[in-house]
């Protein structure tokens, strides 16, 4: 089989959203490159933490073959 496969993926937790998006780590990296500040992020890291929570991201996963 060849082809490109959509497969989405659907978060209710952000503990397992942040395992697999890296939302902690993406955030520190915007309060390095001084995009957030500290407080602001941990604001939005606190308000995702407490709040209904929902997430979901399409990958495209490429199928492909070896020819010999």
């Amino acid at each position: 089989m060849r082809g490109v496969v959509p497969v989405t993926s659907v978060f209710r937790e952000v503990e397992a959203a942040d395992r697999v998006l890296g939302l902690r780590r993406t955030t520190e990296r915007a309060v390095a490159a001084g995009r957030l500040s500290a407080a602001e992020a941990e604001r939005w890291l606190g308000h995702l933490a407490t709040e209904p929570f929902h997430a979901a991201v399409t990958l495209h996963v490429v199928v492909a073959e070896a020819v010999a």
